[in-house]
């Protein structure tokens, strides 16, 4: 006669598996971030390499052209034969490093022979001019490469903020318009209407065009919480925090000016 055995199965009890759930979402909150940390820190990488990229077209190009360097929308306002389009004899793939993966606008740019996402600065290359057209001579602006006073300490294109549309036009800072605001914390709106000071930071809020009343719709977040990418005229990239801008702003420095 056989012997039967009943053979009790293992099994998870209510409480171990919410127990196993709790861990996994812990685990979770945990690794996530450190995935979004990490994919952010790759785009910024890949921003910094576009842009200095951009900036040895830039030293090239100025090499060829007796220390000239690419002219922007000023001259060539509604043209394709902007700085972007210059530099693609000295660089193949100019308009393609023209975008940074972190750019909102990315697509806008893609569909646009010259819309980019790092813009002149005004004090670099983009000439003054009158009503008429004509090239206004500044002692503040520098269009020779060699004559920039001090190149390391200069900035030559910044990120192109998220609020500017991405064309011709918008090419170029106007750095010079940026200080002295009253009150003082004008010239962080200034400044942030023009530069993606954080662009680089987790969870990006996503750009959202102005309604059918030109009002913006962006979200209100921190813009204190990222970094941007800086190109120098020497040629180096720095990563700057937004913070940082910010206490710039709020103390009348104008770090857009080249020293003297």
């Amino acid at each position: 006669m056989g012997n039967n055995r009943w053979t009790r199965r293992a099994a998870f009890t209510l409480i171990e598996l919410l127990v196993v759930i709790a861990i996994i979402a812990i685990l979770a909150a945990i690794i996530f971030p450190v995935f979004a940390s990490a994919r952010a820190r790759a785009r910024q990488t890949t921003c910094a390499s576009n842009i200095r990229q951009l900036g040895l077209g830039i030293r090239m190009y100025a090499d060829d052209y007796d220390g000239i360097m690419p002219q922007n929308s000023h001259l060539y306002g509604g043209s394709d034969a902007v700085w972007v389009s210059a530099l693609v004899p000295y660089i193949a793939n100019a308009f393609q490093i023209r975008v940074c993966p972190n750019d909102q606008r990315a697509e806008e740019i893609k569909a646009s022979k010259v819309g980019t996402s790092y813009i002149f600065n005004s004090y670099v290359s983009t000439p003054r001019i009158n009503g008429a057209g004509s090239v206004i001579e500044s002692p503040d602006v520098y269009l020779d490469y060699d004559s920039v006073p001090a190149p390391a300490q200069t900035f030559l294109l910044f990120e192109a903020s998220d609020s500017l549309a991405r064309n011709s036009y918008n090419d170029h800072t106007h750095s010079d318009t940026w200080f002295d605001k009253t009150p003082v914390t004008n010239n962080w709106t200034a400044i942030v209407g023009e530069i993606e000071v954080d662009r680089h930071r987790v969870g990006a809020t996503p750009y959202l065009p102005a309604d059918l009343n030109g009002r913006s719709r962006a979200k209100d977040f921190n813009r204190l919480q990222g970094v941007a990418n800086y190109l120098y005229c020497d040629g180096h990239v720095k990563a700057i925090p937004a913070l940082k801008i910010k206490s710039w702003a709020d103390t009348n420095f104008n770090f857009a000016k080249p020293p003297k």
